[in-house]
C-alpha cells in the first residue's frame, strides 16, 4: 500500500501546529530511509517553532496515530528484506543494499531504497576512479587531468533509470521516489526534467529538504547547468505552500541577493512562529556576514552557540568574522 503524506497548502490561517506536524512527518520519513541530513534540518526548524500547549495537542494526537498506522511495506517477508537493505546501506554497504532489494515487490520503500544505494554505490566507484586517476598527494577532484576526471561518471545511472522507468506509477508517485529520479536526471545532464520530479516531490511532502536542496543547486548555480537558469520553471510549477517561502530565502542567500535573504529570513520568523531558531539565526548571520555588517553577523553567531555550543556549522565563517572584527572601526 502506498504511503500517503500530508501537505498544509497555502498560507492562509497557517498555525503553529501544523508547521509542526509536517515537519515531524518529514524527520520520521527521512529517517527511515537513510536521508539524515534532510531529517536533521526538519528538526532545526521543528525546534524553532513556537507552539502552545493547547495547539501542541492536536498535532501530538496526529503524530501518535501515525506511529500507529499498520504499513503494509514493513510487515512479512517484504518487510524483513526491507530491514536487511536498510542495515547494509547503514553501514554503507550500498551494492549489498541494492542486491537484496532486486526483483523485490516492497513497493516504493523498496524501490528508493534500491535507487539509492545503486546511486551511493556508483558515486563512491566513481571517487575511486578519481583517486587512481589523481597524482599522488593530490585531492581526487583537483588532481586528475581535467579530460580525464570529465569522463568518470556513476556508472549506474543507465541501470538507475531503467529501472525507475518500468517501476508501477504508482510507486513512481512517492516523493521519495521522485527525489532520486531528480537527483538521476540532474547527474545525466537533464536539468528541466530534474526539475519536474524534484518539484514533484515537494508538491507531495513539502518538508521533503533533500528535494529542495536539489533544486536551490539547479537554481543557483546556472553556470554549472549550461548556462540555464531554472528559477522561473520552478516557481511555475510548485504548489502553494509554506515552505516555498524558505525555498525563496535561501535561494536569494545562494545566489548572493543579501539584502532580499535578509529580510526574507526576517520575515520568516514571524510569518512561520519561528522567532528563535537557530536555522533562522544562522542564516540571517551569514546574510549579515556577505553584506559585510560584521557586528551584527558576530552578533546572530554569539546567538546560536550560545544555545548550541558545539554546534559546527558556520563556525569557520564566524572565526573569520573574529579576525577581521579588531580591524574595524566601531559602528
Amino acid at each position: 500500500m502506498q504511503q500517503q503524506f500530508s501537505s498544509q497548502r497555502g498560507p492562509v490561517n497557517l498555525t503553529a501546529s501544523q508547521i509542526k506536524s509536517e515537519l515531524r512527518e518529514a524527520i520520521v520519513e527521512c529517517s527511515q530511509r537513510g536521508l539524515y541530513f534532510s531529517a536533521k534540518w526538519a528538526a532545526e526548524l521543528l525546534d524553532g517553532v513556537l507552539v502552545t500547549d493547547a495547539d501542541d495537542d492536536d498535532a501530538q494526537q496526529a503524530a501518535a496515530a501515525a506511529d500507529r498506522s499498520p504499513d503494509a511495506e514493513s510487515t512479512g517477508r517484504s518487510g524483513d528484506r526491507l530491514l536487511l537493505a536498510r542495515a547494509y546501506a547503514d553501514t554503507r554497504e550500498y551494492a549489498r543494499a541494492a542486491d537484496v532489494l532486486r526483483g523485490c515487490c516492497c513497493g516504493p520503500r523498496g524501490l528508493f531504497l534500491r535507487s539509492y544505494a545503486l546511486y551511493l554505490d556508483g558515486e563512491r566507484r566513481k571517487d575511486e576512479q578519481l583517486v587512481r586517476l589523481a597524482p599522488l598527494g593530490t585531492a581526487a577532484a583537483s588532481g586528475a587531468k581535467p579530460a580525464a576526471a570529465a569522463a568518470v561518471v556513476n556508472d549506474q545511472l543507465s541501470l538507475l533509470h531503467a529501472e525507475l522507468c518500468a517501476a508501477p506509477a504508482s510507486w513512481r508517485a512517492d516523493p521519495f521516489v521522485c527525489y532520486v529520479w531528480g537527483l538521476v536526471e540532474k547527474e545525466l545532464g537533464r536539468g528541466s526534467v530534474a526539475v519536474e520530479w524534484l518539484v514533484r516531490s515537494v508538491n507531495s511532502m513539502p518538508c521533503l529538504w533533500a528535494s529542495w536542496s536539489l533544486l536551490l543547486s539547479l537554481c543557483a548555480a546556472p553556470a554549472a547547468s549550461g548556462g540555464v537558469s531554472y528559477e522561473a520553471h520552478v516557481r511555475r510549477l510548485l504548489a502553494p505552500h509554506w515552505m516555498q517561502s524558505v525555498f525563496e530565502a535561501q535561494l536569494a542567500l545562494e545566489l548572493q541577493h543579501n539584502e532580499r535573504a535578509r529580510d526574507a529570513f526576517v520575515s520568516l520568523r514571524r510569518t512561520l512562529h519561528m522567532p528563535g531558531s537557530h536555522y533562522i539565526t544562522a542564516q540571517l548571520a551569514l546574510a549579515h556576514y556577505n553584506l559585510r555588517e560584521l557586528q551584527a553577523a558576530a552578533a546572530a553567531f554569539e546567538a546560536v552557540l550560545e544555545a548550541q555550543p558545539s554546534r559546527i556549522d558556520g563556525c569557520d565563517t564566524y572565526s573569520n568574522i573574529l579576525y577581521v572584527l579588531p580591524a574595524q572601526p566601531p559602528p
